[in-house]
């Protein structure tokens, strides 16, 4: 459902977090969103035909870290 993957997209979010702060990065410095299916649709995956249905499923389950303004 819709709900269960947005609280799995702030899982991953979190998860990811706290890979940053064991590494030393600081936790200010980091916010957390968790998107679940919403975007999806602005992204683009060349020669999509190449790919399974799972592996393009793999390649939407992402972490995206940018920096803050």
């Amino acid at each position: 459902s819709d709900e269960y993957n947005d609280k799995l997209s702030v899982r991953r979010a979190v998860a990811a977090r706290n890979v940053l702060i064991a590494g030393g990065y600081p936790a200010d410095r980091i916010d957390t969103e968790g998107r679940g299916k919403r975007d999806v649709d602005k992204l683009k995956i060349v020669d999509r035909g190449e790919f399974t249905v799972e592996q393009i499923h793999q390649m939407l389950r992402r972490v995206e870290v940018a920096p803050k303004p």
